[in-house]
């Protein structure tokens, strides 16, 4: 199998980088010209033009290399790690899978892929496994040390980073210039550790990179503290390159400047010409729970959930879609699933708590955010454990809860619930202030003036309780027939 990247000249040794990737392409295509028509030929000229960043040509010539030759699964390689570059991990995945299933135990090319794939899609667990098995490796060729050395960037591990950029340079001087990059942001990152921050880096990082490379990479780092510059940023560099992942930077810039209608446009667009750039269902299905267009959140929270992407923040998204179209019982349904695959979910105690309280099935309720509690005790869901008693007329166990909750800062809307709770006791004084107390901090809605009148009619305030009462009315209070 010729599938060593460093060894097809005839007469020496030769590693395919951003310096000599014309004078490869050049020789391959004459090679090619002159009837050498083979799956090696063609997948060096693939890897050749996406070092050169021509992703087009180069997923041209590594489809060809896999058309003469379904076995090459360095063709494999290259595809997986064009797609990877496009930000499209379906597609990647595929191509992945084909080659470790054909690829020996050793095959490096395979653990690398992998290592960036799944580092692309923030499975860090997996991450580990195969950047170890590339890390276990003894093969000591500038590429594969160059690869080892990406790996441990991954990890921030800069002391093993130095370690295999220095191997890969000293085994091949002329590999290309990542070695280089690695060894300086390395360098710095350890002789300057208390910096922490990653920007500079990042910063540092693009001055080697191709100009809509650096203003992809730049829009990143200033996306949320000035998303204008970010917007300029990925504009210059989709004008230079429209690929996929620059154009869903740019959905993700007016999604945080909450252009929601223009986010979607994007991203309906990317997915119209490549439907495999699957990411983009749960981006939409977002945007449309943004807008209050629930029906189009749900259809695609459910394309996201089919598609095996981000399913545990897209079985969310679909329970409160379901919440929000009345359908409390599906959405009950929908959480079930989602405890079933993924039982550590953090908030779906809380979650469930919401529906139950829906359907006035308050006992319930309270029994998911007593267990809500047992993970996360904060003023949120003791607030919400104060509700479920007092519809449960447990009074004095509400006030004990609110007063938990007020432990963690004052909050207008746990006051309400003491007001209710005191006025049902009947001791309407310090219903009174709890009530005021609860306008104080922004509780201004018409069910607060409504119970501020009734306490002071308790109180035989008469005229206060009007005009109470009159607020409440202004507010859209209507009183049940």
């Amino acid at each position: 199998m010729f599938d060593n990247i460093y060894t097809f000249y005839d007469d020496a040794e030769y590693v395919i980088t951003e310096f000599n990737a014309d004078k490869v392409i050049k020789l391959l295509k004459k090679r090619i010209a002159n009837g050498e028509e083979s799956a090696p030929n063609y997948g060096f000229l693939a890897n050749a033009y996406f070092i050169k960043n021509d992703n087009v040509n180069a997923l041209k010539y590594a489809l060809k290399s896999k058309k003469l030759d379904e076995n090459y699964f360095y063709a494999d390689f290259i595809l997986t790690i064009i797609y990877i570059d496009e930000d499209n991990p379906c597609k990647a995945e595929k191509y992945l899978v084909q080659m470790l299933e054909k690829c020996p135990d050793d095959y490096y090319f395979a653990y690398f892929a992998a290592s960036s794939l799944y580092y692309l899609k923030q499975e860090l667990d997996i991450v580990k496994k195969y950047s170890d098995k590339l890390l276990q490796t003894n093969i000591k060729t500038p590429d594969c040390s160059l690869m080892k050395a990406l790996v441990c960037f991954y990890e921030q591990d800069y002391k093993n980073v130095l370690k295999y950029s220095f191997y890969s340079l000293k085994a091949f001087p002329n590999i290309d210039c990542t070695s280089f990059v690695l060894i300086c942001i390395s360098f710095f990152s350890l002789i300057f550790a208390p910096l922490k921050n990653p920007y500079f880096w990042q910063s540092l990082l693009t001055i080697f990179l191709p100009k809509d490379e650096k203003y992809y990479c730049c829009a990143e780092i200033c996306m949320y503290d000035n998303p204008e510059k970010a917007m300029d940023l990925i504009n210059k560099a989709c004008e230079i390159n429209q690929k996929p992942q620059y154009l869903q930077r740019k959905a993700e810039i007016f999604l945080f400047l909450e252009k929601y209608n223009e986010a979607i446009e994007i991203y309906k667009d990317i997915l119209e010409k490549d439907s495999t750039y699957t990411q983009c269902y749960y981006m939409l299905s977002g945007a449309y729970k943004e807008i209050g267009d629930y029906k189009s959140c749900l259809e695609y929270a459910n394309k996201s959930i089919l598609n095996n992407i981000n399913v545990e923040s897209a079985y969310s998204l679909k329970a409160v879609c379901l919440r929000s179209l009345g359908k409390q019982e599906k959405a009950i349904e929908c959480l079930k699933k989602l405890q079933k695959e993924f039982p550590e979910s953090r908030n779906l105690n809380y979650y469930f708590a919401q529906l139950y309280a829906d359907l006035q099935d308050y006992k319930n309720a309270l029994i998911h955010i007593n267990k809500q509690l047992l993970i996360e005790k904060d003023a949120l869901n003791y607030g919400e454990k104060t509700c479920f008693l007092f519809r449960l007329e447990r009074f004095d166990e509400a006030i004990e809860a609110a007063e938990k909750a007020l432990e963690f800062g004052e909050d207008g809307v746990v006051y309400y619930w003491l007001a209710c709770c005191y006025e049902a006791k009947e001791e309407y004084s310090k219903a009174l202030e709890y009530i005021n107390k609860s306008i104080l901090f922004g509780e201004n809605d018409c069910w607060t003036f409504w119970h501020k009148s009734s306490i002071m009619s308790a109180l035989g305030k008469n005229k206060e309780a009007e005009i109470a009462y009159k607020k409440a009315v202004e507010l859209g209070f209507v009183e049940s027939v």
